[in-house]
């Protein structure tokens, strides 16, 4: 699956040689596969953000442990 997967985002990266983006926005738009590597650049950055909220938002595993028992 997995394979497949990497199979079907190189032949779709590889396409992106015969489509030309006719409403750029921005110049680097136009650059080679644009839509999959900035896709992934901010796949990463979500991740590595998350990781560094759930320190801080966190709580020690026993937070919410009465303490009684």
């Amino acid at each position: 699956m997995i394979i497949a997967l990497v199979v079907i985002c190189a032949g779709l990266a590889l396409a992106d040689l015969f489509y030309t983006n006719p409403h750029p926005h921005f110049g680097i738009e136009s650059s080679f596969a644009f839509q999959a590597w900035f896709g992934f650049v901010t796949f990463v950055v979500i991740v590595f953000l998350g990781r560094l909220l759930r320190l801080i938002v966190s709580r020690p595993e026993d937070y919410y442990h009465d303490g009684d028992r």
